[in-house]
């Protein structure tokens, strides 16, 4: 059986144990995505989101394994999740997972369609739902999910910006845009201040509904290795580092 996988989070930049044919390819279903799932780590993550999500063009590869439980136990694997929560269509058997198809039903109808016009047998996806009202207590907006990561711990935080970082190019979501945004702001600002007057700004609840505050390390850029001296902005001397100032304001 010819089996696609479907990504567009961490499946990309880390498989792990998950077994594909060669690389991930562009030109997967358009789908609504957004980072509204909250990990067990603390991370914003990708999912489908019919509620929030942008429609981006996702992203495939060949499953490793030509049995469609197979490919489907090892997708479960490598998600950490349960089989009910990997969707899947079989166009062979015309079968699909019923959790999938209540949650996301107009995503199933896509990826179907997708599958047959591209000559899969079977398309294989991870099918978690958003968790962030019932995880953070909000209903979810982008102002909301920026709080969320504001209030997280540094090294959490730091987790939360290599997620978003990493995610592929064209995964361009409101939360990804606005996250973005604010950092390119912000780089301008402050870029001449001490981290004295940096934690000045950092943003208060009240802001949100104008405009969220996202403090972030101007040196952050494209840093694949996380080092402490990589949230030393311009001004910001080594005692400042030594008295915690980057954990309370440089970086989210």
């Amino acid at each position: 059986m010819k089996i696609a996988v479907l990504g567009w989070g961490s499946l990309i930049w880390d498989n792990r144990e998950l077994a594909i044919v060669g690389d991930w390819q562009a030109g997967g279903p358009v789908l609504p995505i957004e980072f509204s799932r909250i990990s067990g780590d603390g991370r914003l993550t990708l999912v489908i989101d019919p509620q929030n999500g942008a429609n981006v063009i996702t992203l495939f590869a060949g499953s490793g394994f030509e049995n469609l439980d197979d490919a489907i136990a090892n997708l479960r694997d490598r998600e950490g999740t349960s089989s009910d929560r990997i969707g899947y269509v079989n166009l062979t058997s015309n079968t699909e997972r019923d959790y999938s198809r209540r949650q996301h039903p107009e995503a199933c109808n896509v990826i179907k369609s997708w599958a047959q016009t591209n000559d899969w047998q079977a398309v294989i996806w991870t099918a978690l739902p958003s968790n962030f009202t019932e995880k953070f207590l909000r209903s979810y907006t982008v102002g909301a999910a920026v709080a969320y990561v504001h209030k997280l711990p540094e090294d959490k935080r730091a987790k939360a910006f290599e997620y978003i970082q990493k995610a592929p190019e064209q995964i361009d979501t409101p939360f990804r845009r606005e996250f973005q945004e604010i950092r390119k702001r912000h780089s301008r600002q402050f870029r001449k201040a001490t981290a004295k007057e940096i934690l000045g700004h950092a943003m208060t609840e009240e802001s949100l509904p104008d405009a969220p505050k996202l403090i972030v390390p101007n040196s952050w850029h494209g840093k694949r290795k996380m080092r402490r001296d990589a949230y030393q902005i311009p001004g910001q001397t080594a005692a400042d580092l030594r008295l915690g100032l980057s954990d309370q304001g440089n970086v989210i």
